[in-house]
């Protein structure tokens, strides 16, 4: 966890990539060094009865690297969804902010679980751990979901791969905790004891909520971005004739997701007329740190075709 955390900072970029590969290396460490007749490492595990031990609280970030080492279909599971879900999110906020969207929701969602669990008194559960990704993944989705509900993502939707708003993906991923909470015997959905439904569905809530958190709240909206926004005063940073076609080619764009992206790879490239430096894209705005600056207003609305 400590390397995940030290390698993006360093390279500034990346999280989830670095993260997944964290991931993966823990539960290679845990197949190969757990105890005979065990699935996991109690050493780093986070146990519910741990809640009053100040001193094994650091297991709440440290279970998120864990996973089944006695198969491969929780690791695989979760790396697949987070990686679908996580990567497009952090394109869009940075890899501060989705990095601590993973650690908040999933470390929040397992205190959840736990104080319940705890307030139930089942000795079942008491003395259980609880280990990996998936409530933080819960959280990114429910942050991605609401932030930008109408972006599209792969998702596998009822065993079928396509492209969809987030928020489908989002209420999927819920019925299908739904349908694990009430027992409901499907080929393709895994049994899963109630206590780590909970946990979903808990980082899940905090996820939704961390995008009104001041500090929290992506500086980026979805009303701000190249799609929405008329984008003709690009004209003027068109000199050559290449740049123009490309400039041409960014204000028909229709497909959100590909204006934003040509928009960002032209920023770029682009220099400043008036110091001839780099431009930062942040918003509406394109600026340089000369001080001149370009503002794009957003995009009136079209009058509707009879």
């Amino acid at each position: 966890m400590a390397a995940v955390i030290a390698v993006t900072v360093w390279r500034k970029r990346n999280f989830v990539l670095i993260a997944t590969l964290g991931l993966f290396a823990v539960t290679g460490v845990e197949f190969l060094f757990r105890p005979a007749g065990a699935c996991t490492l109690p050493a780093i595990s986070w146990r519910y009865g741990y809640i009053d031990q100040p001193l094994e609280w650091y297991k709440l970030f440290t279970s998120l690297f864990l996973h089944d080492a006695c198969g491969a279909g929780h690791i695989v599971g979760n790396v697949f969804t987070f990686v679908l879900l996580g990567w497009p999110l952090e394109e869009k906020i940075g890899w501060k902010l989705t990095m601590a969207i993973f650690f908040i929701t999933g470390v929040l969602g397992s205190v959840a679980s736990t104080l319940v669990i705890l307030a139930t008194g089942d000795p079942l559960w008491v003395n259980a751990y609880a280990i990996g990704a998936s409530g933080s993944i819960f959280g990114i989705i429910a942050y991605f979901a609401v932030r930008y509900p109408h972006e599209k993502v792969w998702a596998p939707i009822l065993v079928i791969f396509m492209r969809v708003p987030v928020a489908v993906a989002a209420v999927a991923a819920l019925a299908i905790q739904a349908l694990i909470l009430m027992q409901v015997n499907n080929p393709f959905i895994g049994q899963l004891p109630w206590p780590s439904v909970l946990a979903h569905v808990t980082s899940f809530a905090i996820g939704m909520v961390a995008t009104k958190v001041p500090g929290l709240r992506a500086a980026d909206t979805p009303a701000e971005r190249a799609f929405h926004l008329d984008l003709s005063p690009l004209r003027e940073l068109a000199v050559r004739p290449a740049d123009k076609m490309e400039v041409e080619g960014i204000i028909a764009e229709d497909i959100p997701e590909v204006a934003q992206v040509k928009l960002e790879a032209f920023a770029k490239r682009a220099q400043c007329p008036k110091c001839q430096g780099p431009l930062t894209l942040k918003g509406r705005r394109l600026t340089s740190e000369c001080g001149w600056t370009l503002e794009f207003a957003r995009r009136k609305a079209e009058a509707p075709k009879l």
